[in-house]
């Protein structure tokens, strides 16, 4: 079975066997009926929506209502199209809302951040807390990154690896990923997480209000920061 654009009809079809191959060679031939519709481009499903058992039990009772439709429709064709536009509004819908909600705890989380560190500058205990949030923003840094790097390389396959000018503004770019970082103790670090963990207590540290401070009490990089301003 063929299935076929709307405006397109198959007048023809040959199926011939290969002598150098297991396969067969398809002819087929084709008649433009009518002005064949053509969408906003290519529609890619965002997979990491279906690891949300919520999200999949909700699709499969979906699907299985659209299948009782199908005696509806004069040809499994056009049904086929009402069932490719359903899914991608679904699934279209589920990811605007995720992305809401991420948008929604990020900022949350970073407020929470903020809140947290000048608790603890005025002397309250909210070390466990403090820490539960910077995870929490490492977390979505995290998948973020993911995905940053999802897209890159479907970029580079769709530019079939040729030397365009995407290429090329890559390399004249000059960025260099962080290879290691010194955290708050002075100690480098270079896994991942920790490099994010020394990151995210740099900007906490940076988004607090400077109080008065002993120079011995300064983190090391304010003190030569103060120091190269004298």
């Amino acid at each position: 079975m063929f299935l076929l654009s709307p405006g397109l009809r198959m007048r023809s079809l040959t199926s011939e066997a290969a002598h150098f191959s297991d396969h067969r060679m398809v002819t087929v031939t084709l008649d433009w009926e009518g002005l064949v519709k053509l969408g906003r481009g290519s529609w890619r499903m965002n997979t990491s929506v279906l690891e949300d058992q919520t999200v999949r039990l909700s699709f499969s009772r979906r699907y299985l209502e659209w299948r009782t439709l199908k005696e509806l429709y004069d040809s499994p064709i056009e049904w086929w199209e009402m069932v490719k536009d359903r899914v991608k509004g679904y699934f279209g819908g589920v990811g605007r809302r995720k992305a809401r909600e991420k948008r929604a705890s990020f900022n949350h989380h970073n407020k929470a951040l903020q809140r947290l560190s000048l608790l603890q500058l005025e002397g309250f205990e909210v070390a466990r807390e403090l820490s539960e949030t910077k995870e929490h923003l490492a977390t979505l840094y995290r998948e973020e990154q993911k995905k940053s790097q999802y897209r890159s390389k479907l970029q580079g396959l769709e530019e079939d690896e040729k030397c365009t000018r995407y290429f090329f503004r890559k390399a004249r770019s000059g960025q260099k990923p962080i290879l290691s970082l010194y955290n708050s103790q002075g100690d480098s670090v270079k896994n991942s997480a920790d490099i994010l963990r020394a990151a995210g207590d740099f900007m906490a540290d940076c988004m607090t209000p400077s109080l008065p401070m002993e120079t011995s009490q300064l983190p090391s990089w304010r003190v030569l920061t103060e120091s190269s301003r004298r």
